[in-house]
């Protein structure tokens, strides 16, 4: 398979993931406060910046959409993605249950297997910056 798409299947994976997130807490944003608000970790996260999390979504996805800034949106997912897996472990270390604010049926997955989800998307991520560096390193540039 060719690496190009590779790169193409990596970033439609995150696209349609953080598009899905993003779109599922906005269309049931009471529900993903009320989670927020269970959280032991996010409880005390102001209302303005529980718009950040399906804002980065968004953005990240739109990075990744554009040729030009996909490895950027391929540093900014890992980097996402990496926040989630640390939340979803510190979750994990609480005996009573703390629901997911992920959004839509992801939430509904037990906690080992959000982790195991995640760690894969983060190495996944990993995988796609390293195609895409030697896409471009191998490019040719202007004449």
């Amino acid at each position: 398979m060719k690496k190009m798409t590779i790169v193409y299947i990596i970033t439609a994976i995150f696209i349609i993931l953080f598009f899905y997130t993003g779109i599922s807490k906005m269309l049931n944003y009471s529900e993903y406060i009320s989670e927020l608000d269970q959280s032991p970790v996010l409880k005390y996260l102001p209302r303005s910046l529980a718009w950040a999390i399906p804002a980065s979504e968004f953005g990240i996805a739109l990075l990744l959409l554009n040729k030009n800034l996909r490895l950027i949106g391929l540093y900014a997912s890992f980097t996402l993605m990496l926040l989630f897996l640390v939340y979803v472990i510190i979750l994990s270390q609480f005996p009573y249950y703390v629901p997911c604010d992920c959004g839509g049926v992801l939430s509904a997955l037990p906690i080992n297997v959000h982790i195991a989800i995640n760690l894969f998307l983060t190495a996944l991520t990993l995988v796609g910056i390293y195609i895409e560096k030697n896409i471009a390193q191998y490019q040719p540039g202007p004449s």
